[in-house]
């Protein structure tokens, strides 16, 4: 007797610690084993096993990435460990489960119950120790990742310094083009002067000029002379301005390489971490020294950007003078639009009273309905003599009905002690379902869990997937745009190779500079596109192998759980229906009891309600010609009705039938006359609603030509906004050549003086042309106001008109309605009249 609560203790103490409630602490420390304290006491040694082998993995592969014969060696001695603990811990709670069972000699039921808890607990344990073989595995990707992440840092780090080198090569091929064009306008212009001084000397030999002219002619050869030495000098400078620039990039060259040397040092300087932090300070205060140089460069690139600026603001206030004289225009366009938009609502809102006026009409034919009730009066009380029969059926039905309850009330009473036996069993039943119930909704709840874990770690790993395939796709995006790019510099360089060409061969020596540097370039782009290539596939591929593996697992875990949970499932299926046939028996007996005691309730109830039925329709009879009665009353005046006697249907029906009669004789005459009035009224007002339609259809066309009107003001204000903005274009591109042109060169001033006072001569131009332009609009503007006005006006007039015209319409309708009404109360009454004439003649 004393092994029984022993071992129910032990069931108790190790039920809590086997649900999945001690796996929600594994993520803090994933490589911690479940702990069963009272089943196993050496499970603290065992616990020990799976954490120590985790750091000697982690070092190799930090400091040296070929030692994998080590970490394989550890992997196979873990997963020795836990299969033998799985062994051990399953054996172990099966001696013990079977023990609890044999102590308790428990029923079948209970039996196969506690199997299935066993199992199930021998199966949370098992996905347990998986989780954490999950775990490991997890963090072993995220380390990956990270390893991955900053392999791509690097990548983007490269790519970074590729554009700044294309750019510098851009601005340098844009500044050299620049300086050759300038050359070449200056050398055409020394050729014409050229050629004019020969012309001159050759009349000068046709001619025997004067010894005047020989002079100027000497004079001119001096200054070509002049002039050569001065091509020479500018040649020299050229030259001297190529070599500076070359200097320049070389320059640039050695920075890069020492700010890469810089990185490769404090690369090292982390993964070591044996240096000092003065190196770090050197450092520091290196980078703070290039930061100056880059400030002073910024200050002087502010100082540029200021005079942009400044054009840019008066730029704007042009373009902003430019926008209010169209906002001015758009709104005087919004404001017809809203006023011809308020006159459309009024005629709307003209028909929305009209349409009320239609529903009201329709309201009032319902009242008919109410005359057809006298004549079903009429038929309830034939009915009525009917239920009068069926009455006396009925209670003998009801004498009949009583004696069958008074015998069915005693077998009720057998069958109520039978129902208070099923019930008690039934919940007895239901405690042990709801026991299996809780047992299988706890074993639910930890699954959901465990599934939800797998599931986000599976989609934590399809994110890695998508990102590096991202990674992928952008980098390939990435050499295709720098390919596109070194296309373009080819083109430009082929380009200047021919002016210069064309130009001699002073500029040998860039063209060769910039062949050089090419070259240059696609060899490190070449091999920047190997590495990057050969870096990216081999860890792409590996991560994706080591993903696909995972899933297979994963899949394969899932599988097993929702087969266990399918038989789960079925085996609370054959409990619930064993419990659903009890249930169906007695209920079937309750219904039984219940459909004897409705029909007496429905004898009782179908007598009560045919008496009231019959009352109610005699009093709603006798109401409903009351009601006629006074309304005729009040039609054809106190004067026409026989003072003879009392006038109700139920004292005196005689009286009351004959003074119907004769009002309804009356109302008959009243209404011929109204007929003819009607349709003298209606000739004359249809004739001047055709009028009145057809000064509306020339509204309606009216309106539709200002419609037309207004589509073409919008097309002419959409071409004259295109003019303004090729004139944006046109001025933005003065701007950009002013700005070229005020840069400070070395050629001649003169030249610099031409520039600036045709640009001074184009802006008075374009200044003199906007003004122009814009009192263009103003009188434009002006005259649409006037128009505008007269139309106005127009339509004013002619709203008036129409209001006229619905004032007659709304009095020709009113006029209908009033004849209508006038024949649906004549018909009510003849209606009336026909259905007093039958019940009269029996009285």
């Amino acid at each position: 007797m004393s092994s029984v609560p022993n071992g129910a203790d032990i069931s108790a103490g190790t039920h809590p610690d086997l649900s999945l409630g001690s796996f929600v602490s594994g993520p803090s420390t994933p490589g911690r084993p479940l702990r069963v304290p009272s089943i196993s006491s050496p499970a603290p040694s065992n616990g020990d096993g799976p954490d120590t082998p985790l750091p000697r993995a982690r070092r190799p592969r930090q400091s040296a990435p070929g030692g994998k014969g080590a970490a394989l060696s550890l992997r196979d001695q873990e997963k020795h460990i836990d299969s033998l603990k799985k062994e051990n811990f399953n054996i172990k709670l099966r001696v013990h489960f079977l023990e609890e069972r044999l102590a308790q000699l428990a029923p079948d039921q209970i039996d196969a119950a506690l199997k299935q808890n066993i199992n199930l607990k021998i199966e949370v344990q098992q996905r347990g120790l998986e989780i954490k073989k999950l775990k490991k595995l997890v963090l072993e990707l995220e380390r990956e990742l990270e390893r991955l992440q900053r392999g791509s840092t690097r990548d983007h780090d490269l790519e970074s310094r590729l554009h700044e080198r294309e750019r510098d090569l851009e601005t340098q091929l844009h500044e050299r083009e620049r300086d050759l064009e300038m050359q070449l306008q200056e050398r055409e212009h020394e050729i014409r002067e050229l050629r004019k001084a020969q012309v001159i000397i050759e009349r000068s030999e046709d001619d025997s000029i004067d010894p005047s002219y020989a002079r100027k002619i000497e004079d001119l050869r001096a200054e070509n002379e002049e002039l050569r030495h001065e091509l020479e000098q500018r040649d020299q400078l050229l030259i001297a301005r190529e070599e500076e620039n070359e200097a320049l990039v070389d320059h640039a060259d050695r920075l890069q390489l020492e700010v890469e040397d810089l990185q490769r040092r404090r690369e090292a300087e982390s993964i070591e971490r044996s240096e000092s932090r003065a190196q770090i300070l050197e450092e520091i205060e290196e980078r703070e020294a290039v930061e100056d140089d880059l400030n002073s460069i910024r200050d002087k690139l502010a100082a540029a950007t200021i005079e942009l600026q400044q054009k840019e603001d008066e730029l704007e206030l042009k373009n902003k003078e430019i926008d209010d004289l169209i906002q001015e225009h758009d709104r005087v366009v919004d404001v017809v639009e809203e006023e011809w938009r308020g006159e459309v609502e009024e005629a709307r809102s003209q028909v929305e009273e009209l349409r009320d006026r239609e529903e009201d009409a329709v309201e009032r034919e319902t009242l008919e309905a109410l005359a057809s009730r006298a004549q079903i009066s009429h038929i309830l009380q034939q009915k009525v003599s009917g239920l009068k029969s069926q009455l006396q059926d009925i209670q003998e039905l009801y004498d009949q009905s009583l004696q069958d309850m008074h015998a069915h009330r005693a077998r009720q009473e057998e069958l109520a002690g039978h129902i208070e036996d099923l019930v008690t069993q039934v919940k007895r039943e239901q405690e042990a379902r709801e026991s299996l119930e809780h047992e299988f909704d706890d074993v639910e709840k930890t699954h959901e869990s465990e599934l939800r874990r797998e599931r986000r770690a599976l989609e934590d790993k399809d994110s890695a997937l998508r990102s590096t395939l991202d990674d992928l796709t952008h980098t390939q995006s990435l050499l295709s745009q720098r390919q596109g790019d070194l296309e373009a510099v080819q083109n430009v360089l082929r380009d200047m190779e021919q002016r210069s060409k064309e130009l001699g061969e002073t500029h040998t020596t860039a063209r060769f500079s910039l062949q050089l540097e090419v070259d240059r370039l696609k060899c490190d782009v070449d091999r920047l596109e190997d590495e990057l290539s050969q870096g990216t596939t081999r860890d792409h591929e590996d991560l994706i192998h080591k993903l696909q593996l995972e899933v297979q697992q994963l899949t394969t875990q899932l599988s097993t759980q929702t087969q266990a949970r399918l038989s789960l499932s079925e085996k609370l299926d054959s409990a619930q229906s064993s419990l659903k046939t009890a249930e169906a028996e007695s209920f079937g007996y309750r219904t039984r009891v219940n459909e004897l005691e409705m029909r007496l309730s429905k004898d009782q109830r179908t007598l009560l309600s045919a008496e009231n039925q019959y009352r109610d329709q005699l009093t709603e009879r006798n109401t409903l010609l009351l009601t006629i009665y006074q309304y005729m009353d009040k039609i054809l005046g106190m004067d026409k009705t026989p003072d003879q006697a009392e006038t109700k249907p139920s004292t005196n029906f005689s009286v009351f039938h004959n003074n119907l009669i004769t009002w309804l004789k009356a109302l008959s005459l009243i209404q011929l006359d109204f007929e003819k009035l009607v349709k003298d009224a209606e000739g004359k007002f249809t004739g001047q609603l055709d009028v009145q339609w057809k000064q509306i259809d020339k509204f309606e066309s009216s309106i539709k030509v200002y419609g037309e009107a207004k589509a073409t003001w919008r097309r002419k204000f959409t071409a004259k906004e295109g003019e303004i903005e090729g004139l944006k274009a046109t001025n933005a591109a003065l701007t950009s050549q002013l700005v070229i042109s005020r840069r400070p060169t070395q050629g001649d001033s003169q030249e610099t003086k031409m520039h600036l006072s045709c640009t001074v001569n184009a802006e008075k131009c374009l200044v003199v042309k906007w003004e122009a332009r814009v009192k263009e609009y103003e009188t434009r503007l002006k005259a649409g106001e006037e128009k505008h006005k007269r139309e106005r006006q127009g339509a004013k007039e002619r709203e008036l008109e129409l209001e006229l015209e619905l004032e007659l319409e709304n009095q020709s309708r009113s006029l209908k309605h009033q004849n209508e009404l006038a024949q649906k109360w004549s018909a009510q009454l003849d209606n009336v009249a026909e259905a007093n004439k039958g019940p009269s003649q029996p009285q």
